[in-house]
Formats: C-alpha cells, sequence, structure tokens
C-alpha cells in the first residue's frame, strides 16, 4: 500500500504532464468510504466537487453488489465492509491509503434496474473516468464477485514504473520478454483486458493502478511500467488533446479533413475500434455505449460529427471497415444495433481495406447525407434507433455470387470472375434470395465502388423506398481484373447513382 501511495503523490507533485481533474465535475452519486469506519455510505453529489477515486473491474457470470431502487434506502444507511468482494473492499482500501474519501464503482452507483438512470449515467462515463483523480483496475483472473484468487492483502509484486533499460532512449525496453512475469503480459492474460467496457476506462483515465494476485504496476502521463498498444492510444489521445489546445487559436484547421490533426484522429479511431471490437460486451446492445466514452473526448477535441461508430470528416473511407480476414463470420445480432453500413452492426473483429493506404485521393462515390437518432438525447453517443440511412452516389455495378465459392464476384454477361467478397455476418451470404439465377445457384448483389479497387456489397433491401440497399460486406478487385487480364477487358465501371444504404 505504501508503494501505490508513493506512486500516487510522486505524480501528483512532480509530474507537469498530469494535470489535476478539473473540479467542475463529480458523480451524481459517490461511495463515502470515510477514514477507517466499518461501513461506507452511498451519498448523492455534494455542491462541491472533490477528488475520487473510480475502479474499473469485471462484473462476471455471479451474483454482484448492486444498487437497485429497492436498495437505494439501504445503500445510504451503510454498506458493512466485511460484505463486499475483494475488489470492493480492497478498493476501498487503497483510497483511504491514499488520502481520499470517496470512491466510484459502477453497480453501486448506478441504479441497476432502471433505464433511465443508466443512460444517464452511461453518457457521463467519459466524464467520470477522466475526472478521476486515480483509477483502479482489478486485473486479475477474477471478478467482482470473488476479487481473484487473492485480496490485495496478500502483497502482490510491485512493479517500479518506467523501468530504463541502458539501450533504449525511450525509457523502457521495448523488446522485454512477454514470456516473463511481467505487467504487460498480467494485463494480457487478464479478463480484465478482453471486456469491451474496460477499454474506454483505461483510456480515459488520467492515472491508473493495477494490480493482481501477483504484481501492482502503475501508468500515468508521466510513467508507465505497461507496453501494449492501448498505453499506446493513452498517449497518443493525450498527444492529440495538447496539440488541440496549443492549436486552439488556429481552430479553422482543425475543421478540415485534408488536415494532419484530422488524419492522425482518424487513425486513432480506427485503432480504438480494432482494439475493442476483438473485446467482450455481456450486453449485445451495449456495442456503442461501451465506447461512448472515448467518442464523446475525441468529438470534443476533433470537432467533428459522430454517426454511430463513424466520423462525418473521414465517412467515405471510413465505410470500408471490414471483418478481419483471420477471422470467421458470425451471425448477426438479433437486435437492432445499428445501420448495416456501420461497424457496430456487426459482432466479429474489425479492420480496415487496404484501399485506405493504396488509394487514399482515389474516391470515386460522394456522401450526399447521412442520418442518425440517438435513442436518447441525454446519450448522444450511446444506443441509436432504427432508421439510421446513408445516401451515397457512386458507381454501381450489377453482380452474382456464386454460392458454392461466395468469396467470388462475378460480372453478370461473362460469368468471369473480378473481385474478392469479404461478408459481414455468417449469413450475408444466404439472406434475401434474389430471383435472377436462383436455379443455376447465384444469387444477385450490388457492387458500389467507394476507392479505386474497393468498395460496398450492397443487398437491395425487401424494405423502404427504391434504391434503398444494405450494405452485406466488402470486395476488392482481383488485380488481374483491374489490369484487364481477367477476359473482362476491364472492370466495368457501371452507372452512377444515388442510393440509400440502411
Amino acid at each position: 500500500m505504501n508503494v501505490a501511495r508513493r506512486w500516487f503523490t510522486n505524480c501528483s507533485t512532480n509530474h507537469k504532464s498530469c494535470s489535476c481533474p478539473t473540479r467542475d465535475f463529480f458523480p451524481s452519486r459517490i461511495l463515502n468510504v470515510g477514514t477507517d469506519s466499518e461501513f461506507i455510505h452511498l451519498q448523492s453529489s455534494n455542491d462541491s466537487p472533490s477528488p475520487y477515486v473510480a475502479l474499473s473491474h469485471c462484473w462476471g457470470a455471479g451474483n454482484i453488489l448492486k444498487t437497485t431502487t429497492k436498495t437505494l434506502r439501504a445503500m445510504t444507511q451503510g454498506i458493512e465492509i466485511s460484505s463486499l468482494s475483494h475488489a470492493f473492499s480492497d478498493a476501498v482500501r487503497i483510497t483511504r491509503a491514499l488520502g481520499l474519501k470517496y470512491l466510484w464503482i459502477d453497480s453501486l452507483c448506478i441504479l441497476q434496474d432502471r433505464i433511465e438512470d443508466w443512460v444517464s449515467e452511461s453518457s457521463q462515463m467519459h466524464k467520470i473516468y477522466s475526472h478521476s483523480s486515480l483509477t483502479i483496475c482489478l486485473a486479475s483472473d477474477g471478478n467482482a464477485e470473488f476479487g481473484g484468487n487473492r485480496s490485495l492483502a496478500e502483497k502482490p509484486k510491485e512493479e517500479d514504473p518506467n523501468p530504463m533499460c541502458l539501450t533504449c532512449t525511450k525509457g523502457y525496453n521495448e523488446f522485454e520478454h512477454l514470456c516473463d512475469d511481467t505487467p504487460t503480459t498480467m494485463l494480457l492474460d487478464s479478463p480484465w483486458s478482453k471486456r469491451g467496457w474496460t477499454l474506454q476506462e483505461r483510456i480515459l483515465s488520467p492515472r491508473v493502478l493495477y494490480y493482481s494476485s501477483t504484481r501492482m504496476a502503475w501508468e500515468c502521463g508521466g510513467n508507465r511500467s505497461t507496453l501494449d498498444i492501448v498505453s499506446q492510444m493513452r498517449e497518443n489521445l493525450k498527444m492529440l488533446s495538447i496539440r488541440k489546445t496549443i492549436s486552439a487559436s488556429r481552430k479553422r484547421c482543425w475543421d478540415s479533413p485534408l488536415t494532419k490533426p484530422s488524419q492522425e484522429f482518424s487513425k486513432l479511431w480506427r485503432d480504438i475500434v480494432k482494439e475493442y471490437s476483438k473485446r467482450q460486451l455481456s450486453v449485445s446492445q451495449d456495442k456503442l455505449p461501451a465506447l461512448a466514452g472515448v467518442a464523446s473526448e475525441i468529438a470534443s477535441l476533433s470537432g467533428q460529427k459522430y454517426l454511430a461508430g463513424l466520423w462525418n470528416n473521414d465517412l467515405i473511407h471510413s465505410l470500408l471497415w471490414c471483418r478481419d480476414f483471420a477471422t470467421t463470420p458470425l451471425p448477426p445480432p438479433v437486435q437492432y444495433r445499428a445501420p448495416s453500413w456501420s461497424w457496430a452492426a456487426i459482432d466479429s473483429p474489425i479492420t480496415w481495406s487496404k484501399a485506405i493506404l493504396d488509394f487514399p485521393d482515389d474516391e470515386e462515390a460522394k456522401i450526399l447525407s447521412c442520418t442518425v437518432t440517438p435513442e436518447s438525447e441525454k446519450s448522444p453517443f450511446g444506443r441509436v434507433s432504427s432508421g439510421g440511412s446513408l445516401k451515397i452516389q457512386g458507381p454501381m455495378q450489377k453482380v452474382l455470387i456464386e454460392r458454392s465459392q461466395s468469396h467470388n464476384i462475378l460480372d453478370v454477361e461473362t460469368r468471369m470472375p473480378f473481385a474478392f467478397a469479404q461478408w459481414d455476418c455468417l449469413d450475408a451470404q444466404h439472406y434475401g434470395r434474389s430471383r435472377l439465377d436462383f436455379s443455376s445457384g447465384a444469387d444477385e448483389l450490388w457492387c458500389l465502388r467507394i476507392l479505386g479497387g474497393a468498395g460496398l456489397l450492397l443487398r437491395e433491401s425487401r424494405e423502404g423506398a427504391p434504391d434503398t440497399f444494405r450494405r452485406v460486406g466488402v470486395f476488392r478487385f482481383h488485380e488481374s481484373s483491374a489490369a484487364g487480364e481477367s477476359g473482362l477487358g476491364g472492370i466495368q465501371r457501371g452507372d452512377i447513382r444515388s442510393v440509400a444504404i440502411i
């Protein structure tokens, strides 16, 4: 506990890059942990915001202590510490050891049986974690019910932040052995790092104290003992925030999609989505809410409009997301979650088409309009209502897909393959059979060219107005086809059409 206190004090006192959170925000409910009482109390926010600690943890599949409309009064009267799980009681002990009075735990500070309260509080996640003085992370093989194999009382090994390497000028060893028991492997092996909600909790927190049954580690803007992709995301977002502050007097440059800062935001967001889409969610409908905090932060820094997981400044490129090629397609979600043109509409890990790098300026389509309606005005970056529509204009070509070889896209006239299909979902190949060529074992689809050599694979919708489509995948021309060597005499450009994708 002394080590955690030393890390916290050193950061608060000596790290200029770790500015103290502003005191203009305080969670609507907070746990008052006091100093040495055997009880803690849930209370409503006071008029004068104070420093507080937040807990990031895995809920697990078992019973977890929750606040509901029925238990709210009892929680305010007092919660006996001995009744808490290891995770919660450890968080109380750490908060007290740091000399702080308040602790935020999601299951206790949000009414778990009132959807209105959950929507309101989840929309504040970016503030809750970014304004915390410290976030405690239980990175063990346990969860909030059991608290791991051992509690903090059994003295996990301490890891000095930012260990120096004699051959590395960056202040840490970039080639540490991942087979060793290090803070990095502690996180990589942890169930906590596989959960969707915990990604934004880590990215947004100014300081994070990790602990497991074997060790403790620290991460902040000045020091870190972790070396993984998420720690780099934290650093990149902080640097973009600093540059935004410096460039505030030249705000117009942030409004252009061609400026370097805007390109950096786009790259950072794609990296975040790639990592996030690998993670698991207990509730499928949390796909957008569990990343809403990071989206809100990026929106405030970039000034861009958020569209169900994509951004308006880079929408034409961002549409070329695709299921990771190393994964198998999964069934689509049972409930509506996002428009088909958003990555949030599927459950597979996401990446982006190589065409974004190969042909960044070779745009063949044009966005006409895009409409997305949040399910709640209180949560503009969370769940969206059905009916989101993207109107786009570009060259479209009718194609055939062989059911026996569904990765091949065939020209309607020559029946020659000219492009490769990457499907979004497991049943995308079989949903909504077309009348055309049904007896011949082929389905009719449409290719909408977005960038040179790549575009969206669309299926005409049975619902809505004419010229309405659903996205079912992406395509990429075969190199031989693009060079005119496939017997097609070159790729058919197709007719320019204006369509809606829902």
